[in-house]
């Protein structure tokens, strides 16, 4: 339930609330804008204490579920309340501005929209002061930078140094949980937070700088994901989806026939050969793209680089041996050569039979940045390609808007060697927005050297985490492989998923999740530091139905071992986790004895 406040006094303070079931989760926050002045009105722009007056609210209800391309589900719940709040400036009456709210069963969101004011053609938004209060001091994991670590504290002990990433995962004191964060990011600054001495337990808006607009113009949505379990937060968060807006190019008119998801390597060894080594790695264990990094075209953060001359590559050549074994070719390029040389790039990328693009160093920030991610994903689509995204742009639901823009960084990867509990925070953190790019390495883990979780964990990641293009064997060359046969479950794994239910979710301890894609379901479980023993029921199985389980499990930190049973709905599985462990399961449907047809 949202309550939003009518304006009183000579402030005329726009105020709300947000309450989940008996529970208050946001206690009587301010909102507000500080603008530029407007252009020929004679004012001195927007603050949050501007004094408006309520001239009334316009609700609807609206229930209009949809499928996307590529998702964690086929088919997307879409059911709110929306409310249209229309404010006009007590000292300038003709300056008009909306308050636009929605409620969802999966949580709350907020936006601003300026409507076409006379004589206003555009303004400046030098900030936010969407805040939000919570009346008791909850735990919550902080993150700074869209690479960094999480530290779990109390809102009161969040950092008042620095302003910190969205989204800002809290545990309720009644037992459920929030997430706070953004949507339809699009023409407009990335929103961090801010917390203050002053005010222990709020946080406030805080924009990665200005953004000069056209009027009309709706802001981002404010968002408040609320769900029970930390687990429905996980399978709820197609609510980011809903709040961005259909595609409105052309160019996405038949991207289902040419997008697709899938399983993707890095070629290491730069060179024509090099390359046929990974296509041929790839086709023989289920791989779907290989992938030519930083330095296929020199030195990126070279000006005079060109990325459209391959070096020590016959990349036609390349291009047409992994076509042949039925593999796609990824191009990864710096964003000095996209500035430069984009509308050259993707048609010739796409007349070379490439598929994707994998941008890197991008801007995702600001408002020019934001601008740059997103006309560069309309252009790629254009061409038939999709895009990944590297390196501190985040997912707001714009996967929607853009189709192609099948997956993006913004994480804390594998790059980093990030131990086990931080790989089951991301889940209920940074996955809550959308995919992420977290390259899984494979041959090279060695938890006892590094920390990291062992070789069940990594391979049960392909399924906890969604990420549409998912890199395996980062890093690794094919003659790492001594003939691991648990391999075979990343070439069988899907990349995007009908159904997505979450069995465990203790966050930064353990997590299980469960997938289907058609009539075949994959589980993925890890643990922390800590070894432990986990009941998967298998409830979720079609009834009637017998089901072959194939269970890899580790056998040490280094070696994982594989077995079979017969399994029905009634099923329960034991997930036997050393310690940084983890186990993948794949269940297939045996194939059942046919009836006599029905006389009908």
């Amino acid at each position: 339930r949202l309550n939003v406040s009518s304006p009183s006094g000579n402030q005329g303070t726009l105020r709300y609330t947000v309450r989940y079931d008996d529970s208050v989760v946001v206690w009587d926050s301010a909102l507000g804008l500080t603008t530029d002045s407007w252009l020929n009105a004679g004012d001195a722009g927007l603050t949050p204490y501007t004094p408006f007056e309520w001239m009334g609210a316009t609700v609807t209800t609206v229930n209009a579920p949809y499928t996307l391309p590529v998702a964690e589900r086929n088919l997307i719940p879409n059911h709110y309340t929306e409310a249209v709040v229309d404010l006009r400036w007590r000292d300038f009456p003709d300056r008009t501005l909306q308050l636009i709210a929605r409620v969802y069963d999966e949580g709350v969101a907020l936006r601003y929209r300026i409507p076409s004011q006379p004589g206003v053609n555009q303004i400046t938004i030098r900030s936010e002061s969407t805040r939000f209060s919570f009346p008791q001091d909850h735990w919550a994991y902080e993150q700074f930078g869209t690479e960094g670590s999480y530290r779990r504290t109390r809102i009161s002990g969040l950092s008042t140094d620095h302003p910190f990433e969205n989204p800002l995962t809290i545990e309720h004191v009644n037992g459920f949980y929030v997430s706070v964060t953004e949507a339809a990011v699009d023409n407009y600054p990335r929103m961090q937070l801010e917390h203050k001495a002053t005010a222990p337990q709020a946080l406030t808006s805080k924009l990665y700088g200005s953004a000069t607009v056209s009027l009309p113009f709706a802001t981002p949505w404010r968002v408040l994901m609320i769900a029970p379990t930390a687990g429905k937060l996980l399978e709820q968060s197609y609510i980011m989806y809903n709040l961005a807006p259909p595609p409105a190019s052309h160019c996405y008119n038949n991207v289902g026939n040419w997008l697709k998801p899938g399983t993707a390597m890095r070629i290491v060894n730069l060179s024509t050969q090099g390359a046929k080594d990974v296509i041929d790695f790839a086709a023989a264990h289920g791989i779907d793209y290989v992938e030519f990094d930083t330095g296929w075209y020199g030195d990126e953060w070279d000006a005079g680089s060109d990325a459209t001359q391959p070096r020590n590559i016959d990349m036609r050549h390349v291009v047409e041996y992994a076509g042949n074994k039925d593999i796609g070719v990824i191009l990864y390029v710096n964003y000095m050569a996209l500035e430069q040389q984009m509308d050259s790039l993707f048609p010739l990328y796409s007349w070379w039979g490439i598929k994707g693009v994998k941008f890197g160093f991008v801007d995702g920030g600001d408002q020019a940045g934001i601008n740059f991610v997103h006309t560069s994903a309309i252009k790629a689509a254009c061409h038939g390609l999709f895009v990944d995204i590297h390196d501190n742009y985040r997912p707001s639901g714009m996967t929607r808007t853009f189709p192609n823009l099948l997956t993006q960084e913004g994480v804390q990867g594998s790059e980093h060697a990030p131990g086990p509990e931080h790989n089951t925070i991301l889940p209920f953190a940074r996955f809550l927005i959308g995919a992420a790019d977290y390259t899984i390495p494979y041959f090279t883990v060695n938890p006892d050297v590094d920390g990291r979780g062992t070789r069940g964990h990594h391979l049960a990641l392909s399924v906890v985490y969604f990420s549409p293009i998912k890199f395996v064997f980062w890093n690794e060359y094919p003659s790492l492989y001594q003939g691991e046969p648990e391999i075979e479950f990343f070439g069988r794994v899907p990349t995007a998923w009908d159904e997505t239910l979450v069995l465990h979710d203790a966050v930064g301890d353990y997590v299980s999740v469960a997938r289907r894609k058609g009539d075949e379901w994959f589980i993925g479980t890890i643990t922390d530091e800590t070894a432990r023993s986990l009941e998967l029921p298998l409830a979720f199985l079609d009834p009637g139905v017998t089901y072959t389980a194939t269970i890899y499990e580790d056998v040490d930190t280094r070696r994982v071992g594989q077995t079979t049973a017969d399994v029905t709905r009634d099923t329960v599985l034991n997930a036997n986790l050393m310690a940084k462990g983890g186990q993948a399961v794949w269940l297939a449907p045996q194939q059942q004895e046919k009836g006599l047809p029905n006389a009908d």
